[in-house]
């Protein structure tokens, strides 16, 4: 249980690894593709918005700079267009353009690269970070997480994770390392 509260999300680059969901899903993935989405939810949390997109499939959790672009174009109900470009796609509204800077919704990012085989072991690895923000709901715990490759961001070895404040991982962001492991289902 744990392991799992440090895969809840992380703050890397993404890299597509290829397509699938539905068709729709999948044409949303090719590069250059726009979506409509509604803002659901908009959270200031340190230097970043963490914000909930939702209206098109697949809802996407984003972490933006808290910049005065993004700040105007990511908020509560806007309606923004989502452009599939970069690792992360891209914001705009009219003509203001907003680029996360991570990722909160790891398993629709997961999900769209290849599966695992079965039976393949499960890799591990000890992640060792700092807390460099936390507030009631969540800290951000920056350091060494390589196994975030396996869900394909290009390294982790400069990561910023995103942990749920709970009491199992508590004492774990005070200790400052863990074990993690990686089940691609």
């Amino acid at each position: 249980m744990k392991n799992a509260s440090l895969r809840s999300a992380w703050l890397v680059p993404a890299l597509l690894a290829g397509l699938s969901g539905t068709p729709d899903e999948a044409a949303a993935q090719l590069p250059g593709m726009t979506r409509t989405y509604q803002v659901e939810h908009v959270v200031r949390r340190g230097p970043y918005l963490d914000a909930m997109l939702v209206g098109a499939k697949p809802e996407l959790r984003f972490f933006f700079p808290a910049d005065e672009t993004c700040t105007a174009l990511v908020r509560a109900e806007a309606s923004v267009e989502y452009v599939s470009e970069g690792p992360f796609g891209k914001l705009r509204g009219g003509e203001a353009v907003c680029e996360p800077v991570g990722i909160g919704s790891l398993r629709t990012w997961r999900d769209r690269g290849p599966r695992g085989q079965r039976g393949e072991m499960i890799p591990r690895s000890r992640a060792t970070f700092s807390v460099v923000y936390e507030d009631e709901q969540v800290a951000f715990a920056r350091g060494r997480f390589l196994l975030a490759s396996r869900v394909g961001w290009t390294s982790g070895a400069d990561t910023l994770a995103v942990i749920p404040v709970t009491a199992v991982c508590s004492p774990i962001l005070k200790r400052g390392q863990a074990s993690v492991e990686f089940r691609p289902a």
